[in-house]
């Protein structure tokens, strides 16, 4: 025995509509742009870079005095290198006790 699967006898359309349809809504999937997915994978690239790029820059310093100032005037260090792969290495580190200054 044979099934025959039975189109819409009330359907107007021919097969040939149908699959243009089916074609214009496949052709609209594989244009979608995924911004959201760009945008997660852009920032989570941009996280794992950043101890790299602060410690290979050398801008670490600055930072530290932008987002906290009373630490940037106690601690002082010549190098840090920052990376997910490697330990953090603190060169030269001196920290003050500023509650002792008038």
């Amino acid at each position: 025995m044979v099934k025959v699967a039975i189109e819409n006898a009330e359907s107007d359309e021919t097969p040939d509509t149908k699959k243009n349809q089916r074609s214009s809504k496949t052709a609209k999937v594989t244009k979608k742009s995924h911004w959201f997915l760009k945008l997660c994978l852009l920032l989570t690239t941009a996280a794992a870079a950043a101890p790299s790029v602060l410690s290979l820059s050398g801008s670490l310093p600055a930072l530290i005095k932008k987002v906290n100032p009373k630490l940037g005037d106690a601690v002082s260090f010549s190098s840090v290198k920052m990376h997910w792969w490697a330990p953090v290495e603190i060169t030269r580190l001196k920290v003050q006790d500023l509650s002792l200054s008038p």
